[in-house]
């Protein structure tokens, strides 16, 4: 958006736990750098604040922003190794003891072995390390139990498991 509007600055704000995610990102801010509602107006022109809702708060964005989906397609690797996430970030819901356990079993049907370390293969519902997981190039596969299963497939074009 800043390039197709000279003059404008976006600015995103996210938790302090979180920043490395955006390490090398310009105008990024923490919760403590945010400033008053009074002053946010003079600060920022306009200021969203992203909610979760039927659709995913970052898919919203980037549909009415008109932001542009980087594909990044996995990589293969020869490892055959796999792990999974099985803890979801809110609003997304763990797996459920079944959905682990069909999970194992096909991974290993396919002659992947599990490994808490270093896979190559990342299979599990929406998460920090999922997503991290991608951004890596690492071969990654979305069991959805939120609302993130379009925004992971448009940025990441992975599988998405169902059962």
């Amino acid at each position: 958006m800043e390039k197709s509007l000279p003059g404008v600055e976006i600015h995103f704000c996210c938790r302090e736990d979180l920043l490395y995610l955006l390490e090398g990102e310009g105008n990024i801010l923490t919760g403590s750098d945010v400033p008053s509602k009074k002053s946010r107006r003079r600060q920022f022109g306009f200021f969203n604040e992203l909610t979760s809702g039927l659709i995913h708060p970052i898919q919203n964005l980037m549909e009415e922003s008109s932001i542009p989906y980087p594909a990044k397609p996995g990589v293969t690797s020869d490892k055959q190794t796999f792990s999974i996430i099985d803890k979801g970030t809110i609003p997304t819901k763990n797996l459920t003891s079944q959905q682990r356990a069909r999970t194992v079993e096909m991974a290993q049907n396919n002659g992947y072995q599990e490994t808490n370390a270093g896979a190559d293969w990342v299979v599990g519902v929406e998460s920090e390390e999922l997503y991290t997981a991608a951004i890596q190039g690492k071969k990654t596969s979305l069991i959805p139990t939120g609302t993130g299963e379009d925004l992971y497939k448009s940025l990441f074009h992975g599988d998405v498991l169902k059962y």
